[in-house]
């Protein structure tokens, strides 16, 4: 069961195809992240934002050009920034969002990863299918080293994500009982497989917190009629 949401890459954008072609004949310049133009890590970041429907690669917050920003899944103090192809590689590179840095929260995703290597990888969904909700919107995996990234690294049980999940849940749960009081559970199973379906399928229509939105219509549909 997919519990954060499986990432697919598509192309890079052409400006940054071009800001590399462009670093590479500079003489003496570092194949780096930050040696990108401006132009071409703002073109990057857009399509990063469209692959993901517009949320956090982590957390599954909405995020926009505004509130996002660029994150090296090896991160460039591992040898992603120092002459490394991985700093400018597009299928290395997600949008996360300000892990409520401006807020008086602990903070979460990157900001409280760091530089941290990570063994969960939104990238590889059979590293997500090992991550569980419980229905107060909190994560967990069996998996010790995936539940210390949930917990610790990424700190995806803060608070305010656990109570925007549980919020995303409650709101779940009272659809499907509408729909099986008007309609039957033959219902509530075909309601829940075709959105699992488009909100895998279509990063655009995916809304924040899907995730565990998807988990729970996932077992859901492993019900009998």
């Amino acid at each position: 069961m997919h519990a954060m949401l499986p990432i697919s890459k598509g192309r890079p954008p052409r400006e940054l195809t071009e800001a590399v072609m462009e670093i590479r004949a500079t003489p003496d310049a570092t194949l780096t992240w930050k040696n990108a133009s401006s132009q071409a890590r703002a073109s990057t970041l857009r399509a990063l934002l469209a692959e993901q429907g517009n949320l956090c690669a982590y957390c599954t917050r909405k995020i926009d050009e505004g509130t996002a920003h660029v994150e090296h899944y090896i991160p460039q103090s591992m040898g992603a920034g120092s002459d490394d192809p991985r700093s400018v590689d597009y299928n290395n590179l997600l949008a996360v969002c300000d892990g409520f840095e401006n807020m008086s929260e602990h903070l979460t995703c990157d900001r409280s990863r760091g530089d941290t290597q990570l063994r969960v990888d939104p990238l590889k969904p059979e590293t997500l299918e090992i991550i569980r909700y419980r229905r107060d919107g909190r994560m967990f995996s069996n998996d010790s080293e995936v539940n210390h990234d949930l917990n610790v690294t990424l700190n995806l049980n803060q608070r305010l994500l656990v109570r925007n999940r549980k919020i995303a849940l409650t709101s779940l749960f009272r659809k499907l009982e509408q729909i099986d009081r008007k309609r039957g559970r033959r219902s509530v199973h075909s309601y829940c497989a075709q959105y699992v379906h488009e909100h895998l399928s279509n990063p655009s229509v995916r809304q924040p917190y899907d995730g565990a939105v998807i988990y729970f219509m996932r077992k859901r549909l492993k019900t009998k009629d």
